[in-house]
């Protein structure tokens, strides 16, 4: 009798069998699918890396192809690499090859320079960089120079001459008086190197002598090296020894003197001045007469106003101190880029300017810096500041520049050709000198007109705060005021390039920020009243919300 339990055995051994078996083929199906998957998203990354490498190398090809200007950025404060508009016009219309040495020892060469002189040869190809070791050629520098000379120092070569920069004239120090330690405050790498280049392709050096022997105001260094950098030449002048402005004077600059110049000296100035001279004055205010020295700017149809100026717009002054003026900057020629806006000056403790009725026609006055409508002049200044009956209203120039076309100094010359060309001619008339002898005396005699005809221009800048280019009230303007002496000295002298190139240093120190008392009623209004006001306002309808929710 058959066991009705096989049948059942039978079947779940089978079924047992076929799950078994199906679990045995399904990890093998599945395997194979998923490495075919990865295998294929495996392709497809290597595809990618390889494409994405390929982008990578072109693009970095193509970038090293791109001036250094252009494809590095200084994100610091002081941008110490960057190139000024003034050097680029200067450098892009180089006619001349300038060769640029860097004296470094291999492995040692300044990154931050190397990076700033890339951004010059990139400018123009008349500017050729060469890295000389001075260990390897000891004897390189002996034919510039015969001083030793730092690591990082620079040679500049041109067709004229020859300019040596030293490691100690590119970074500026100054001692911490708290740790009495040597710290680095600045970087003039552009404008040493610049002025070089200008230097090395001038054909002519300027002289401007620096009236000496009345308590003149010493110049400062920055203002010696702001003329330096424009490759003026300054040396001393005593009108009471030296008789007479020296022939080769480009300039005179008289700096604030504390006494009056004597009737002779002032003779002197405006002999030279009549000759097409240039004169850079600045004065104080004094209660000490100084006739002689106005005795010159009234020959030029201006005088100084007695009393300081007091400007109580709120655009025109800053330090909460209405002596300390910041001028509007107008749009005379001589204010170069100054005049085009985004400068500040600050002249503290000014005078008022007055043109005089008797100005000449030929005199042209314009203004170079002024004061607001708000403005009034205080002649007692140990009373009270506030405006008062009587006080002249403003606004008043604070700093003027005149010219003047005169003839030219050939005159007497023409004279002494004409009067030769005058006895020629008689001559040949009671000898009855020939056609030709004739013709010459008409040549010498147009010669003598030519001669005559010759003109030059008489300059004049004046400005009347004493302590406008002091170091510490220059730093408050980022250098807005040096920049004004550079501008208008480089159009005194006449150079031939239409801006100065004196460039300031690069502060790597502490920026001054300067504002006007209206900046500041501004900022105070929104951070101490606005803000707060909006603060709460936005709570409170924050949680309005909130309760109504």
């Amino acid at each position: 009798m058959k066991n009705p339990f096989d049948k059942k055995a039978k079947d779940s051994t089978a079924s047992q069998t076929k799950q078994v078996a199906g679990q045995k083929k399904l990890p093998k199906l599945t395997i194979a699918r998923g490495n075919r998957i990865h295998i294929r998203k495996g392709s497809y990354a290597l595809l990618f890396g390889a494409v994405t490498l390929a982008i990578v190398v072109v693009v970095n090809l193509l970038v090293m192809k791109i001036p250094s200007q252009y494809r590095s950025v200084d994100v610091s404060d002081s941008d110490v690499t960057g190139i000024s508009d003034t050097t680029k016009t200067l450098v892009s219309g180089l006619k001349d090859d300038v060769t640029i040495y860097l004296l470094a020892q291999s492995g040692q060469e300044d990154s931050t320079l190397q990076k700033m002189l890339e951004h010059y040869s990139d400018l123009s190809s008349h500017i050729k960089v060469k890295t000389v070791d001075p260990v390897q050629h000891p004897n390189f520098a002996k034919d510039y120079t015969s001083d030793s000379l730092d690591n990082n120092s620079l040679i500049v070569v041109g067709p004229n001459r020859n300019k040596v920069i030293a490691n100690s004239s590119i970074y500026e120090t100054s001692i911490d008086y708290q740790t009495y330690q040597e710290q680095t405050t600045g970087f003039d790498g552009e404008g040493q190197l610049t002025a070089a280049i200008s230097y090395v392709t001038s054909d002519n050096m300027p002289t401007v002598y620096t009236l000496t022997g009345h308590s003149e105001t010493a110049m400062t260094s920055s203002m010696t090296t702001a003329l330096s950098k424009d490759n003026i030449t300054t040396a001393d002048l005593s009108l009471l020894t030296a008789g007479a402005v020296p022939d080769d004077a480009s300039a005179v600059i008289v700096n604030a003197p504390q006494t009056d110049l004597s009737s002779d000296e002032a003779d002197e100035l405006i002999a030279y001045l009549k000759k097409g001279g240039k004169l850079f004055m600045v004065t104080n205010y004094s209660t000490t007469a100084i006739p002689n020295l106005q005795k010159v700017l009234n020959e030029y149809g201006i005088s100084t106003m007695d009393g300081v100026v007091v400007d109580v717009g709120a655009d025109h002054y800053a330090n909460r101190n209405p002596l300390y003026l910041v001028p509007t900057i107008g749009t005379a020629e001589a204010l170069g880029d100054l005049a085009n806006g985004g400068y500040y000056v600050l002249m503290p403790v000014a005078q008022g300017i007055k043109t005089l009725d008797t100005k000449r026609d030929t005199v042209t006055v314009s203004s170079l810096l002024s004061s607001s409508s708000d403005s009034y002049i205080k002649t007692d200044v140990n009373s009270s500041l506030e405006k008062a009956d009587g006080d002249a209203a403003g606004p008043f120039d604070l700093g003027v520049v005149v010219t003047e076309t005169v003839s030219g100094t050939a005159s007497s010359d023409s004279s002494a050709a004409s009067s030769d060309a005058s006895s020629d001619t008689a001559v040949s008339s009671d000898t009855a000198a020939s056609t030709d002898t004739a013709e010459s005396a008409d040549t010498a005699a147009s010669t003598a007109a030519a001669a005559t005809s010759e003109s030059a221009e008489t300059r004049i800048v004046y400005l009347t705060s004493e302590n406008l280019f002091n170091d510490q009230v220059d730093s408050m303007v980022s250098g807005s005021n040096m920049k004004l002496l550079a501008n208008t000295m480089n159009w005194l002298v006449g150079s031939s390039s239409d801006v100065s190139v004196s460039i300031p240093s690069k502060s790597l120190s502490v920026t001054y920020l300067t504002v006007t008392e209206a900046a500041v009623r501004t900022w105070g209004f929104l951070t101490v009243i606005l803000l707060p006001i909006a603060f709460l306002v936005f709570g409170g309808v924050l949680v309005y919300r909130r309760s109504k929710a």
